[in-house]
């Protein structure tokens, strides 16, 4: 096998590779039932949804996967994820699908170890701020300065 060829495979692998694991991220915030923090505080784990979000806001097609997330999403906690995270790359997009939620549904979140039932509307303030982006998404590492 040539040393071309080979190089060419390891990329179509690397990049399949890659594929799956966004597909993964997709498929487990579109089966989220709860929006929760990266970081959970009872016992101290990751969340796994939370992680996941942290993952398909880092990909480079992160507008498609997240509308991916909303179109498809089971749950309100995947929909609020994708406007969380719409929000914060494309407004016009955010709002189109904001108008496609009712204010009143309901949807479990938890931060740290605090956990609670609030409606999407109650939420859009946490969500315009950036507030809950940065709830879900922090790592609970502290810089030193």
């Amino acid at each position: 096998m040539s040393r071309g060829r080979l190089v060419l495979m390891t990329l179509v692998f690397l990049g399949l590779s890659a594929c799956q694991h966004d597909d993964t991220n997709i498929a487990v915030l579109i089966d989220a039932r709860k929006v929760e923090s990266s970081q959970l505080a009872e016992p101290p784990r990751t969340s796994p949804a939370g992680a996941a979000f942290v993952n398909v806001m880092n990909m480079r097609n992160r507008k498609d996967a997240l509308l991916r997330v909303f179109e498809h999403s089971q749950h309100t906690a995947g929909r609020v994820y994708a406007l969380i995270g719409l929000h914060q790359i494309d407004i016009s997009l955010y709002q189109h699908c904001l108008s496609q939620v009712r204010p009143a549904e309901q949807v479990s979140v938890v931060v740290g170890d605090v956990e609670g039932e609030q409606s999407v509307a109650a939420l859009l303030p946490q969500i315009e701020s950036g507030s809950l982006y940065r709830s879900i998404t922090w790592t609970g590492a502290t810089s030193k300065q």
